[in-house]
């Protein structure tokens, strides 16, 4: 989930061809937009066409508090989801809690969180190909938005 904004969303040598050949292998890399509240671009490599770039929502309140998300609500962008109109895949839930390695739980926000439960949520409904896959989920989403931007939620049960 890690990443940046680099122009013309720049990458390693041979990062992109390595990503394609993934898809074409019906692997996908399902990889975060990034946290900045940037209005223009997403993280490389979100930006790819072969990548699956997912942001986040936040509800029902926008600030980093221990509020847990409430499924009911109506999907709101968060405001710290990078990406513009149309340079994310999908939206989730930005608002978890994590369990740490001795076994506590933290609360976290973020696009990595809703990155992760994506890329389970991928798995659990795997078709035979990469875009039956894609097409499968995407046909399972919901309108969400904020301000700035609107994008297909997948709404996890």
């Amino acid at each position: 989930a890690q990443g940046a904004i680099f122009t013309g969303c720049k990458l390693p040598e041979g990062m992109a061809a390595n990503i394609a050949t993934l898809k074409a292998a019906n692997v996908p890399l399902i990889t975060a937009v990034g946290n900045n509240g940037n209005r223009k671009d997403v993280f490389s490599p979100a930006c790819l066409p072969d990548a699956v770039s997912v942001g986040a929502t936040d509800n029902p309140w926008p600030g980093s508090q221990p509020i847990e998300y409430d499924p009911k609500a109506a999907p709101y962008i968060a405001r710290y989801s990078n990406g513009a109109q149309g340079q994310t895949d999908f939206f989730l839930n930005g608002r978890w809690n994590a369990m740490q390695l001795d076994g506590t739980t933290k609360f976290t926000t973020g696009t990595s969180g809703a990155t992760a439960a994506f890329a389970g949520w991928w798995l659990l409904n795997r078709k035979a190909t990469f875009d039956e896959t894609f097409n499968a989920l995407m046909a399972t989403t919901i309108d969400a938005k904020n301000e700035f931007q609107t994008g297909k939620y997948v709404r996890l049960p």
